[in-house]
């Protein structure tokens, strides 16, 4: 609520880190809802970061997040999003 109530405030990193939970599913990954996150919000109408939570450091998006990726497995992400299930897409 905080976050919402604030939006249009321009500055909203004053509000610091706030506790989350990942509710989206992103393709390349293994299960990732209700992953606990920690929020980070940004002045000027940013979005704000999300990073998961200690708590999953064996999930390889904390592990992507914290040390980075291949140009390779940027290329996995990206075509697992643009052709799901190895399928080529229709002209």
């Amino acid at each position: 609520m905080r976050y919402s109530d604030t939006f249009e405030s321009r500055d909203q990193s004053r509000l610091g880190a706030m506790f989350g939970w990942l509710n989206n599913r992103i393709r390349c990954y293994p299960e990732q809802l209700n992953l606990q996150t920690s929020r980070v919000p940004h002045d000027g109408d940013q979005r704000p970061e999300v990073w998961i939570s200690d708590e999953h450091r064996d999930h390889p998006l904390f592990i992507e997040q914290q040390e980075g990726m291949t140009l390779e497995r940027l290329g996995e992400i990206h075509a697992g999003a643009i052709c799901p299930n190895n399928q080529t897409p229709k002209p």
